[in-house]
């Protein structure tokens, strides 16, 4: 008697080997899949951080500079920016609030003559981290080529030409503790402000 169409093995159906190689090429697909999409997953996820500053930290200017840009890569989503620029004396030259233009912040400043400035910035990103720092440049108009240190972005020769230890630097004294106070000041902002999310 004849088995039922149906009823019993198919000769026609794929053999072991065929049956194997299906399940290679399944999973050689998965594991293609995976290392094709998992970096450009990963690589849309970086830490946010400062890229460059302009002026330069140690850059000494002919002329002061009209506005302070910070420029940030990776995942830089900002939830409040606080940027101050200020003399040694502790003149605050930075005007109005930081404006973000995509992963750049730029505050406009003023000048206050000739001396050393400080730059001291707190970012508080929307994931809860922070980016703070400080940056000071000098204005001098008895430097001729300034210029050229400013626009290349490098701090200009003469700020690291000696590797010697120099005597304190009473501007530079000065500029820290200033940089104690605006670090101290915005820390004091922030947390008095009532968080938002946890």
């Amino acid at each position: 008697m004849t088995d039922p169409p149906g009823g019993g093995p198919d000769p026609t159906g794929p053999s072991p080997r065929q049956r194997w190689r299906g399940r290679l090429t399944a999973v050689a697909f998965v594991v293609a899949a995976v290392g094709i999409g998992l970096p450009a997953i990963l690589g849309t996820s970086q830490p946010a951080s400062l890229a460059s500053m302009t002026p330069a930290d140690g850059a000494r200017l002919a002329a002061a500079p009209t506005s302070v840009v910070l420029a940030f890569a990776g995942d830089f989503a900002p939830d409040e920016v606080h940027v101050t620029v200020a003399t040694a004396a502790g003149v605050t030259v930075s005007e109005g609030d930081p404006q973000v233009d995509g992963d750049d912040v730029r505050v406009q400043t003023g000048s206050a003559g000739p001396g050393g400035y400080l730059v001291a910035y707190h970012v508080l990103l929307d994931d809860g981290r922070s980016l703070s720092g400080m940056s000071r440049y000098t204005v001098d108009p008895s430097l001729p080529d300034a210029r050229a240190a400013e626009s290349s972005g490098q701090p200009s020769p003469a700020a690291d030409a000696h590797a010697h230890v120099p005597p304190a630097d009473p501007v530079n004294v000065a500029l820290t503790c200033v940089a104690v106070v605006l670090v101290g000041a915005m820390a004091v902002l922030l947390l008095s402000r009532p968080r938002i999310r946890e």
